[in-house]
C-alpha cells in the first residue's frame, strides 16, 4: 500500500546515491572521447529506459500542493548548492565536475511525487527525466567538441540550439509511441 511506498523511496534513494557514488569513484580516472561516452550513454539510458516499469496509466489530474512543498523543494536544492559550492575548493574541479550532475532535482521531484501521490507518480517523473537526458547528453558532447576549438563564448549556443532540437524530436516521439 502507500505506507509501504513511503518506507521504501528513503531506501531507494540512498541505493541510487550510494551508486552514484560508486560510479563516480571508478569514473574519476577513465578517459575516454566525448563521443565515447556519449555513446555510453545513450546505450545506458535506453537500457534503464527498458527496465523501468511497463506502461503507465493516464496521468491523474493534478491537484493542489500542499503549502510546504515548493518551499521544501527550494530549501533541499539550495542547500544541496551550497555545500556543493562550499566544498569545490577541496574537491577540485575535476571532482566536482563528476559530483556536481547528482540528480538532486530528479531524487526531489521523484521523492515529493511518491509521498504525494504514490509511486506510480515517481516513475512517471523518473520516465520523463529520463527521456530528457537525452538532450543533456547532446549538449554535453557538442560543448566537448567545440570546447577548445572555438572561443567559449561561441560553444554555448550551438550546444544549447542540439540540445533543444533532440528535445524536441523527443518530445515528438514521445507524443507518436507514449511511455
Amino acid at each position: 500500500g502507500r505506507a509501504v511506498v513511503r518506507f521504501r523511496w528513503p531506501f531507494a534513494a540512498a541505493a541510487g546515491a550510494l551508486t552514484f557514488a560508486i560510479s563516480t569513484a571508478a569514473l574519476r580516472h577513465l578517459k575516454l572521447s566525448a563521443v565515447t561516452l556519449f555513446l555510453a550513454v545513450v546505450l545506458v539510458v535506453l537500457l534503464v529506459q527498458r527496465l523501468m516499469p511497463g506502461r503507465s496509466e493516464s496521468p491523474a489530474a493534478a491537484r493542489p500542493l500542499p503549502p510546504w512543498d515548493i518551499p521544501a523543494r527550494m530549501f533541499i536544492a539550495t542547500v544541496y548548492v551550497l555545500v556543493l559550492t562550499a566544498a569545490a575548493p577541496v574537491l577540485g574541479p575535476g571532482l566536482t565536475g563528476l559530483v556536481s550532475p547528482f540528480p538532486i532535482f530528479t531524487l526531489i521531484l521523484a521523492a515529493f511525487a511518491c509521498h504525494l501521490d504514490g509511486s506510480p507518480a515517481a516513475v512517471k517523473v523518473l520516465k520523463g527525466l529520463l527521456l530528457g537526458l537525452f538532450s543533456s547528453s547532446v549538449f554535453f558532447l557538442v560543448a566537448a567538441v567545440l570546447l577548445g576549438r572555438v572561443p567559449v563564448a561561441l560553444v554555448f549556443a550551438p550546444a544549447v540550439a542540439a540540445a533543444f532540437a533532440v528535445q524536441g524530436g523527443t518530445l515528438w516521439l514521445m507524443r507518436r509511441f507514449p511511455v
